[in-house]
């Protein structure tokens, strides 16, 4: 009680996080904690313990000898398969190594690898507070840690063993630096946001747009332009490109003479579009979503993987090129399903509950709270823009997330990369409506923005 009292504001967004993670490890505990492994959840699981056993980056489904591991609900074998060697690419590297990590220091079960998920998900609580109050004010700093803290999408990635949580604070420190550049514009805050775009691309393979971010900031937004020199902007770039190339370039060569078709990043693009673009997701009842049981034409797992990447791309890609007049509708039910304006009981009560694995209380409260935080997140890009905010990065990322969703999946995980900013927004917008109704709250701490109370 004496710490909830005190005026710090730190202090207490640190309470909220420990509530956060409270819940999320209870929620975690209760509901997934004994899930068997399969999927992509298997593959991260045992590519870590592989790499922290000197293994190298090889397929668990091959080791195990179950070349459909990934494709279908399998549970993790013994190790009385056949023990071969083979080289994987299937998914980008950091998050393996993640888990890697985390076999290093004891944590070898799933369970304790999902309790270090919820760690993050916590500390992200704090790192969006902080960013949000010296954004937009103290009020909008509380108002971001609790939705960052208790909002459904924020923790029920917490679920699943996978990349989305770590994710989530990559791009949210990724924000907080690049607000920070452009305070303060130098070569150094450059160069370290060129390595941590590279990180963010090689655990999510859709975040190399990240460059596109950046570039585009530097040579096109009118406030970067008019604020920063212009030969600062072609230093900055060519250090941002040569941090984010020295990460990123040796994983993609060893890809690149390892399998038989060019896989820079990854190689699940094909299966995500097979999936995606195929007759049960056109007409069937899984229209808009995947389908993983009728969508996939091979039957087993080759051992070069960029092999079957390449194969279920082109039938995708098929697929889409024969049904040429339907895809652009298909493509908008993406984007309606992940906002919950297509068909959402469905989404909510059937296809969540049975693709994510998530208990019916967390995807339909996920559903009914995301109007409230999307609508929020509207009236907060209108209030930034009316005080000439900068809010460029904010924009990008959730536009990012929506042009992954559309040629991907209307699968939520895709729009994981677009939480964080919604996040913040939405917290501007509620503070923006609080001011509207006289409520009194901070003015912005920052050289970028104007106060956006009335």
């Amino acid at each position: 009680m004496i710490l909830i009292k005190r005026q710090n504001y730190l202090v207490r967004v640190c309470i909220i996080a420990i509530f956060s993670l409270i819940f999320r490890v209870y929620v975690v505990a209760t509901d997934s904690w004994h899930d068997k492994l399969s999927g992509d959840t298997f593959y991260y699981h045992w590519l870590g313990w592989f790499l922290s056993h000197g293994y190298g980056f090889i397929s668990p489904f091959i080791f195990f000898n179950d070349r459909t591991a990934g494709y279908v609900n399998v549970t993790a074998q013994s190790f009385a398969g056949s023990h071969t060697l083979v080289p994987t690419v299937l998914h980008p590297p950091v998050f393996s190594i993640f888990v890697a990590l985390l076999d290093l220091i004891g944590l070898t079960s799933p369970g304790s690898q999902l309790i270090s998920l919820c760690v993050l998900g916590s500390l992200n609580v704090v790192l969006i507070a902080s960013f949000t109050k010296k954004t937009c004010g103290t009020f909008a700093g509380y108002t971001a840690a609790i939705l960052a803290g208790f909002y459904p999408a924020m923790w029920f990635i917490d679920y699943n063993l996978m990349a989305e949580q770590l994710t989530q604070i990559l791009i949210t420190i990724i924000i907080v630096l690049i607000y920070g550049y452009v305070k303060r514009p130098n070569l150094k805050s450059a160069f370290v946001l060129g390595i941590c775009c590279a990180v963010a691309a090689l655990t999510r393979g859709e975040l190399d747009a990240l460059v596109i971010m950046f570039f585009g900031m530097l040579l096109v937004n009118k406030y970067v332009k008019s604020k920063i020199k212009f030969n600062l902007r072609i230093k900055s770039l060519l250090l941002f490109f040569f941090g984010f190339i020295i990460l990123v370039a040796p994983w993609s060569i060893r890809n690149l003479v390892t399998f038989k078709y060019p896989e820079f990043i990854s190689a699940d693009a094909g299966n995500i579009i097979a999936i995606s673009y195929c007759k049960q997701t056109y007409y069937g009842q899984d229209i808009g979503y995947s389908d993983f049981g009728q969508c996939v034409g091979a039957t087993s797992l080759p051992t070069d993987e960029s092999v079957f990447d390449h194969y279920e791309m082109t039938r995708g890609e098929t697929y889409i090129r024969h049904h040429l007049i339907r895809t652009p509708l298909i493509m908008l039910i993406h984007v309606g399903r992940v906002l919950y304006i297509y068909n959402p009981t469905q989404q909510a009560l059937s296809i969540e509950p049975y693709v994510l694995g998530l208990p019916t209380y967390a995807s339909v409260s996920g559903w009914l709270s995301s109007y409230l935080v999307n609508i929020t997140a509207i009236v907060g890009i209108f209030a930034l823009k009316k005080k000439k905010v900068f809010q460029y990065p904010l924009l990008f990322l959730i536009g990012m997330g929506l042009f992954s969703v559309l040629i991907t999946s209307g699968n939520i995980r895709y729009f994981d990369d677009a939480q964080v900013p919604i996040i913040i927004l939405s917290a501007v917008g509620i503070s923006r409506i609080f001011g509207y109704l006289k409520i009194p709250h901070e003015n912005f701490d920052t050289n970028l923005t104007e106060d956006c109370t009335s």
